[in-house]
């Protein structure tokens, strides 16, 4: 049986299609997650986040995170004032995951969080809290070992 060009093209077009097709049913499966379901109203009040990582960046201390093999640790710059606000973990591969914890620190200025919290991996860590009526803002990358 001979081909003919007629019957190439047909092939071509058909793998192609299949192709295209194949495409589009990825990328209905593939789950989006935005970070925050009302990021709209978030970037309209994002002047006072900007206000708050620049109080961060004038601090002397800085915020310092470490993971031990029992707990992830978080030590503030203001070991003898009460330090109030959130601390968010981000999960960028699984919005599930995400976590949110109330700051509480012991009196050396530290914050124990159990391990069993977290999975391995990537978060995006988001501490917003305040010192003497100032607030702050700082994010940070950490991976969980």
């Amino acid at each position: 049986m001979k081909l003919n060009w007629g019957f190439g093209i047909v092939i071509v077009f058909s793998c192609f299609v299949v192709f295209i097709v194949s495409l589009v049913i990825r990328t209905y499966s593939v789950n989006t997650d935005l970070v925050a379901d009302d990021y709209y109203a978030k970037e309209i009040a994002y002047q006072d986040q900007i206000d708050k990582m620049s109080g961060y960046s004038k601090l002397d201390g800085k915020v310092i995170y470490e993971s031990t093999s029992d707990a992830f640790v978080i030590t503030y710059p203001f070991a003898s004032k009460p330090v109030q606000g959130n601390i968010t973990f981000f999960r960028p591969s699984d919005k599930q995951q995400d976590l949110t914890v109330k700051i509480e620190t012991d009196s050396e200025g530290k914050q124990y969080l159990k391990r069993d919290l977290f999975l391995k991996g990537l978060y995006r860590m988001q501490v917003d809290f305040q010192v003497d009526g100032k607030k702050y803002f700082v994010e940070e990358a950490v991976i969980i070992n």
